[in-house]
């Protein structure tokens, strides 16, 4: 998997991945849940398994024992992550330069409530608690590094 995830390492996308899921409540982003191509094709990766998504407001994978950190923003450490601390754990997930944070920043500041109510209204998903999580995730936009906020919110929400 490190192959396979690292070209997502540095460029923003790994944060685009957890904003989604931490979003959409999906709790359940495993290693199981990551499907890699053939080595061919440059190793692409897809997000799979969304059974779990759309929890409700109670939502919190910090304190959540049925929830966890998404195994792209921990995959460097394996096995060894369940041994680290909090603090162990933030240094060791993926953070990126200056650059790829504004360009973070920028796709952030692109995704709109509304466009994400009326989609989840349409299928008969009550989007208030994804609505509440997308707030939360904006009021990160005034951090310094938005890659490690996002990271310390699935440590500590």
């Amino acid at each position: 998997p490190h192959k396979a995830l690292e070209k997502y390492r540095h460029t923003g996308e790994l944060h685009k991945w957890a904003v989604m899921d931490y979003v959409l409540g999906n709790p359940d982003r495993h290693g199981q849940n990551l499907m890699v191509g053939p080595e061919k094709d440059g190793f692409p990766v897809a997000l799979i398994d969304h059974g779990s998504a759309f929890a409700g407001p109670s939502f919190d994978p910090a304190r959540d024992k049925n929830s966890f950190i998404p195994y792209y923003l921990r995959a460097w450490k394996g096995d060894a992550w369940h041994d680290l601390q909090p603090s162990q754990r933030l240094r060791a997930m993926p953070s990126l330069n200056e650059d790829s944070d504004e360009q973070l920043r920028k796709w952030l500041e692109g995704i709109h409530g509304g466009d994400l109510e009326q989609v989840l209204a349409r299928y008969g998903i009550d989007p208030q608690p994804s609505l509440e999580r997308l707030a939360k995730i904006r009021r990160l936009l005034t951090e310094p590094s938005v890659s490690q906020a996002i990271n310390q919110l699935w440590l500590e929400t």
